[in-house]
């Protein structure tokens, strides 16, 4: 199985979406509520009380791509908008789509790993077996 590239720009995103990759941001509601004691904090609690959902939330990243599914959450947003978290280029919302990518390529490396040491014993066996030799293990082996 392949690794997912790193995006270095949100106009990146398409290229993944190419290869299967399923992007989905959600807003979440935050449970820490800002200081109401600094100035900036309280218009952002005006905006928030005043209906504007991106003026104060956690946001979620799920990246998925085949069965694998990479999650990053960052608490504490403030934005005019929505749209503005998840397009404005080289901020949080790439960052968080490349720290997903970097858990599914975790996955895809363990998925490889066990198939090919799999596969070196699989050839291994077929290497030995025109000797009359063979290969003992305690675990019944995968067939691929």
């Amino acid at each position: 199985m392949l690794q997912l590239p790193n995006i270095t720009s949100l106009n990146e995103v398409e290229k993944l979406e190419d290869l299967g990759v399923i992007i989905e941001f959600t807003p979440e509601e935050e449970e820490i509520a800002p200081d109401y004691e600094e100035e900036e904090n309280k218009a952002i609690a005006d905006k928030y009380d005043s209906g504007n959902m991106a003026a104060w939330f956690c946001a979620k990243v799920t990246v998925t791509y085949r069965d694998l599914e990479g999650t990053d959450y960052l608490g504490c947003c403030s934005y005019n908008s929505f749209k503005e978290f998840t397009t404005t280029d080289k901020d949080y919302y790439m960052d968080m789509i490349n720290q997903c990518i970097n858990e599914i390529n975790r996955q895809v490396q363990s998925i490889n790993f066990s198939l090919q040491r799999l596969w070196n014993i699989r050839k291994a066996k077929n290497l030995l077996a025109p000797y009359g030799l063979h290969i003992v293990s305690s675990k019944v082996l995968e067939t691929i």
